[in-house]
C-alpha cells in the first residue's frame, strides 16, 4: 500500500551528485577487495608469507568495518535522492532495478562457473561453501536469514539491505511527522545501538547481527540527513573525523569508528570545499565510487579464479615481484571487469525495468 496521498510524484528528486559521498564508496569497496586478496592469496597461494606489519594490521583490520560504511551511505543517500515522501512501490522497484540484475548475472556465472569445474571432476577445496542446496536462498537474498554462507560471499550484505530498504517508507513518515531535533536524537540512537551491537556481537556477516548492521546503519544515514539537511559546515570537520579514524584503527577498536564515520558523512554532504572533500571528489575515486557495486559484487568469483591459475604458475608465488606482479593483474583485470559490467549490465538493466515500470505506473 502507497504511504502517500494520489498524486505525489513517484520518480526521485533530480539532484546533484554528492561526489565525495561517491568516493567515499570507492574507497570503502577497494578497502574490501584488498582484505580478501591479500587473506586468499595469502592462504592459497603464496609461500614464506611475512607476518603483517601495522600497517597491513590496520588496512586488513577494518575492511569489514568498511561495509557499515555502506549502510550509512545508503540510508543517507535514499533520504538525498528520495527526500520526505515517494510511492513505496516505485522506491523498492529502483531498488530492485539497481541491485538484482548484477546479483542474478554475477551468480549465475558462478553457478555455470563451478557447474563445469564439477563436470570435469575439479572440485573445490571447500565444497561446502559452494553448497547446491543452499544456492536458492543465495538467489533471492534470503541466505543470512537462515544462517547460510558461501557462494558469492559479500552479498550477504545485500541481505541486510533489502530489509533496510523496506524500513524506508517508515522513516519516510517520521520524518514529516517529528522536527530536526527529535530526528537527529533518533539517529544518535540508531548509532549507538548500531556500536552495541557490533560491541557486543562483532561484524558478523551471518544471522540477526548482520541484519541488524544493516537496519541501524541505514536508519542512522537517512535520520542525519533528515535532521541536519546537508547545512554548510566548516571545511576542517571531515579532516577531524579522518584523523579519529585513523586513531582508531591503530588501536583496532573498529566498532568506536561508527561514530566519526557516521559524522563524516555528514561533514562532507555540507562542505563544498577542503582537503577532504577534494581529494574524495577526484575523478579516480568519483569513478571507483560509481562502479563500486560492480567491484564489490565480481571480485570474489575473479579472485577465486585467479588463485586457481595463480596456484599453477610457481613463479608468482614466490615473493616481491611475483606477488607484486600478481596483485597488479588481478586489479587490472577487477577494475576493467567491473567497468564493463557498470555499463553494459548495471544501468542498462536499471534503466530498462525502470522504464518499463514508468509506463505500466502510467
Amino acid at each position: 500500500m502507497t504511504l502517500v496521498a494520489p498524486g505525489v510524484v513517484a520518480m526521485p528528486s533530480k539532484k546533484s551528485e554528492i561526489l565525495p559521498l561517491t568516493g567515499i564508496r570507492g574507497v570503502a569497496a577497494m578497502w574490501v577487495v584488498i582484505f580478501h586478496l591479500f587473506g586468499t592469496l595469502a592462504a592459497r597461494v603464496w609461500l614464506n608469507v611475512p607476518e603483517p606489519g601495522i600497517v597491513t594490521n590496520i588496512v586488513l583490520g577494518g575492511s569489514t568495518f568498511a561495509v557499515d560504511t555502506f549502510f550509512i551511505l545508503s540510508g543517507y543517500i535514499m533520504a538525498e535522492t528520495y527526500g520526505r515522501q515517494s510511492r513505496t512501490m516505485t522506491f523498492l522497484l529502483h531498488r530492485a532495478a539497481r541491485v538484482l540484475p548484477l546479483h542474478f548475472v554475477v551468480l549465475g556465472a558462478l553457478a555455470a562457473g563451478v557447474g563445469l569445474l564439477e563436470y570435469f571432476e575439479i572440485y573445490p577445496e571447500d565444497e561446502s561453501f559452494f553448497s547446491w542446496d543452499a544456492l536458492p536462498y543465495h538467489v533471492v537474498l534470503v541466505n543470512v536469514w537462515f544462517g547460510l554462507q558461501g557462494w558469492n560471499g559479500p552479498t550477504w550484505s545485500l541481505n541486510s539491505e533489502f530489509a533496510a530498504y523496506l524500513t524506508f517508507p517508515v522513516l519516510q513518515v517520521i520524518r514529516r511527522r517529528f522536527g530536526e531535533a527529535e530526528l537527529f536524537g533518533l539517529a544518535l540512537l540508531f548509532v549507538i545501538f548500531d556500536f552495541s551491537m557490533l560491541a557486543t556481537d562483532g561484524f558478523k556477516a551471518v544471522g540477526l547481527a548482520a541484519i541488524g548492521r544493516g537496519l541501524f546503519g541505514f536508519g542512522a544515514g537517512a535520520m542525519l540527513r533528515y535532521s541536519t539537511n546537508r547545512r554548510p559546515l566548516p571545511h576542517w570537520l571531515p579532516v577531524v573525523c579522518v584523523a579519529v579514524i585513523v586513531f582508531i584503527a591503530c588501536v583496532n577498536a573498529y566498532e568506536f569508528a561508527i561514530f566519526p564515520t557516521a559524522a563524516l558523512i555528514v561533514s562532507l554532504g555540507g562542505t563544498r570545499e577542503g582537503v577532504v572533500h577534494n581529494v574524495l571528489s577526484a575523478r579516480i575515486f568519483v569513478w571507483l565510487g560509481r562502479i563500486s557495486y560492480s567491484v564489490y559484487l565480481v571480485h570474489t568469483p575473479i579472485l577465486l579464479a585467479a588463485s586457481q591459475v595463480l596456484r599453477r604458475l610457481i613463479v608468482l608465488h614466490e615473493l616481491h615481484i611475483g606477488v607484486l606482479t600478481s596483485v597488479v593483474l588481478y586489479l587490472l583485470i577487477l577494475l576493467a571487469m567491473a567497468e564493463m559490467t557498470w555499463r553494459y549490465v548495471e544501468m542498462p538493466a536499471r534503466r530498462a525495468i525502470r522504464r518499463a515500470w514508468e509506463a505500466h505506473d502510467c
